[in-house]
Parts: C-alpha cells; structure tokens; sequence
C-alpha cells in the first residue's frame, strides 16, 4: 500500500514519471523520511540531489564496503557539498571512506526522499551509481571520521554485513542488468 503524500511540496524537481521500485517509511535521527526507489539512471531531472552512494566492484569480483566508528557497515557515499558537481562527490567520497577510486562508473537508479518531519513537507532525491574501482594505497581519510575501515568482500558476505534486506537486492539486481559489467560479477558468490 503506498503512502498519501499531499501535493503541495516544496520540489524543485518533477514527480517522477519511472517505475517505482520499492517505497518505505524510515527514520533517520528523529526525522522521519518516506523513500521511494526509482528505476531511472537519467539524474539530469531531478534536483536537489543532496546525497550519492555506489556500489562498487573491483575485476576480481569483490565489493568494497566500509565499517563505521559504531561498528556498523555501509556502502561509500556522502553529501553533495555546496558548489560541488556529482562526479566530484562520488569520487571524493569514494576515496575518503573507502580509499578506492572509480575505473568506470555510471549511474543505477536514484531515490526520491520525502521528509515527513518538516513543515511544509521537502522532497530531495540522492543518487546510486555503480562503480568499477581500484583500490588505492592510502589510509581511509574520511575528515568525518566516520569509516574506520574498508572491506573487499563477496557478494553473499555483503549481503550479510549490510543486512538490508531488499533494498541491497534491488540495488544487485539493477547492477546485473549491466552487461559490461557481467565478466565481473559471479566471480566470487
């Protein structure tokens, strides 16, 4: 059953005429947010993009996740900061907490986050991009101090680390769909 959301928004970007993947209520802090996860990798039409993350794969067929400084885990990503272009965000964020950096990448869907919590109610969209990485050499540099450490794990132990159910299966899912990537994938389950 789909949420009711009342029309008036404050959006700068249009309601979203894909195929709508997955939609569900979470929280976030206090904040209560509604996410809808939409089957479209053309960002040019939503704004504000506020957050990338990627799911990023080395040739040997390892996925790369890091470990927070609460012992938690996630895929690497962060904040668009002011002034600064996608590519710029993923790349820096990338190599800030995980110490990787994009060989090939490109975009794999994107989500439209409502937050329930603000008066009027303020839609923003973040991005997901799939990544072919390198690992670099470096420490983790993360300036938040969040990641701690970096993960190179198959795509079963990903499952198991991430615990997010099906959200982490939708984003799999769209990335086999990319046939460039195919060599890469299955190499290690």
């Amino acid at each position: 059953m789909s949420l009711w959301l009342p029309e008036k928004t404050t959006n700068a970007g249009k309601m979203d005429s894909k195929e709508k993947i997955f939609e569900e209520r979470t929280y976030w802090g206090d904040k209560e947010y509604f996410c809808e996860y939409i089957d479209d990798n053309d960002f040019s039409k939503i704004s504000p993009i506020t957050q990338v993350q990627a799911l990023c794969l080395l040739p040997t067929g390892k996925f790369v996740i890091y470990k927070d400084k609460g012992g938690k885990y996630g895929l690497p990503g962060g904040t668009v900061e002011k002034g600064e272009a996608l590519k710029q965000t993923l790349f820096r964020e990338l190599k800030e907490e995980a110490s990787v950096r994009p060989v090939e990448y490109g975009p794999l869907l994107y989500l439209r986050v409502t937050n329930l919590s603000e008066k009027p109610i303020r839609i923003t969209y973040q991005a997901r991009y799939w990544a072919l990485i390198e690992s670099l050499a470096d420490e983790i540099s993360d300036p938040d101090g969040k990641a701690v450490e970096r993960l190179f794990v198959s795509e079963n132990e990903m499952l198991k680390y991430l615990d997010w159910g099906r959200k982490l299966n939708i984003y799999l899912s769209q990335l086999k769909k990319i046939k460039k990537l195919q060599p890469y994938l299955n190499k290690t389950l």
